[in-house]
């Protein structure tokens, strides 16, 4: 969470959309002296992630940032649930057991799934690290429904939050974290790629030095098994039928802030013609 008195601001970091590449371009504007980040032991929650606090906790441990956010301008990006479901489960393999998304299996990616999918419908709570990433956006916006949050853009429209920003700040922020890319569930991938038997170092190799707009390109063409694990999963009527109904309210939320962006033209990049 970016948090500015001087330009009465906040940024709401919803976990999986893109939020630590935003944070990390308005890191300078953030002058408070709390830093929202890492875990730490808070009354009267106990241990918490700082970095993605819902609206709910925040007014339980900070409430004096809560009072800002309903005071200032408030900013949040929401993603495709299903899209973002899976992104988590990846996140959580990484966290747990050490292992790349892009090396998984068909098998092993549903079995990681499952295990979220049961700990969530036990209704488990998502407080803990390896959990974190599972927590609903709507409650990063919302409280008591009422929507605390105003200004919402869909992951793959940043330039509306650019837009929104520059209006507030002395210089235009640049979020050039467009990697999220959909990906197409329908797409078989032709089998193992050339990177396949080689060591997981050329995966963290990649994520440290391509830019994040290329980073899942390159990934999918290097290792098109641990993609086509991805797109099978995201065609598992199981999973979709879960990810449907327990994000359901994320749905909608993601369906308005997409609906807002149809409104508003893209805007060119620099150098396009």
């Amino acid at each position: 969470m970016i948090v500015s008195d001087a330009h009465r601001f906040v940024f709401i970091h919803v976990p999986k959309c893109a939020g630590t590449t935003v944070r990390g371009a308005l890191a300078d504007y953030h002058d408070q002296p709390k830093i929202f980040w890492g875990h730490e032991e808070v009354e009267p929650l106990g241990r918490i992630d700082l970095a993605h606090l819902t609206q709910a906790e925040l007014r339980a441990a900070f409430p004096e940032m809560a009072e800002r956010v309903e005071r200032y301008a408030a900013f949040a990006v929401a993603r495709d649930p299903m899209d973002r479901f899976l992104s988590a489960v990846g996140q959580r393999m990484a966290h747990l057991h050490k292992r790349d998304l892009v090396f998984a299996d068909p098998a092993e990616l549903r079995g990681a799934a499952q295990d979220v999918i049961d700990r969530l419908a036990a209704g488990e709570s998502t407080a803990p690290p390896d959990m974190t990433f599972f927590k609903r956006q709507v409650d990063f916006m919302r409280l008591d429904g009422k929507t605390l949050v105003e200004t919402v853009v869909p992951l793959e429209r940043l330039d509306m939050l650019e837009d929104a920003l520059a209006e507030l700040l002395p210089t235009r922020p640049s979020f050039t974290c467009k990697q999220n890319v959909r990906i197409d569930p329908e797409r078989r991938a032709p089998g193992p790629g050339p990177a396949d038997r080689i060591a997981p170092g050329l995966a963290r190799a990649v994520r440290r030095v391509l830019p994040r707009g290329l980073r899942r390109r390159a990934a999918a063409a290097l290792w098109p098994r641990g993609h086509d694990a991805v797109r099978l999963l995201m065609r598992d009527g199981g999973i979709r039928s879960f990810v449907q109904s327990h994000f359901a309210a994320d749905f909608d939320l993601y369906a308005e802030a997409c609906k807002a962006a149809m409104s508003r033209p893209r805007r060119p990049d620099p150098g396009e013609g």
